[in-house]
């Protein structure tokens, strides 16, 4: 007698770029900004957007950081 069956099963893998996209979204800021001027330095293909906007947004959060550390 043949018996018939089925299974299922799942599995998730993640590629290496969702690796270094996790291990990024992780970062302090600080830590993150060092990050990329390592690489924008290492890299000669990439390049800084200078958006006068996020540069703005970037130091307040900067500065909101520090503030916040300094408290603790």
């Amino acid at each position: 007698m043949v018996r018939l069956g089925q299974s299922l099963s799942l599995q998730m893998k993640q590629s290496p770029q969702q690796v270094l996209l996790s291990s990024l979204l992780q970062l302090p800021i600080m830590s993150l900004e060092q990050r990329l001027a390592t690489e924008l330095e290492m890299n000669p293909l990439l390049e800084m957007d200078q958006d006068e906007e996020l540069d703005q947004t970037a130091e307040e959060l900067v500065d909101k950081e520090k503030e916040e550390q300094e408290v603790d």
